[in-house]
């Protein structure tokens, strides 16, 4: 999917012979994708003055395997927290 729409327009300095300009494509793998390395076939069609650009290439992207969630609290701290809990209860009842 592009970020941005086409036609783009690209410009370089008048006495330049060469220019480069760039066009941002966002990737979106399925949910279901296996973690690995891609490689797309891409082909670019460009008219200029004086004639057409036909260009062609490979667009490689990686696909990283899922991170387990990270927990806003470490796992010690609800141990000692359910700790603390059975132990304020407990208090209470042997209190009386």
């Amino acid at each position: 999917m592009l970020a941005e729409s086409l036609p783009k327009t690209l410009y370089k300095q008048l006495g330049e012979e060469h220019g480069t300009g760039e066009i941002k494509i966002r990737i979106m793998a399925p949910e279901d994708a296996q973690p690995g390395e891609y490689v797309v076939s891409t082909m670019v069609h460009a008219e200029a003055i004086g004639g057409r650009l036909d260009a062609n290439g490979y667009l490689t992207f990686k696909v990283a395997a899922p991170s387990k969630p990270m927990s806003m609290v470490p796992e010690y701290m609800t141990i000692i927290f359910v700790a603390g809990l059975l132990l304020i209860i407990l208090y209470a009842y042997l209190k009386d």
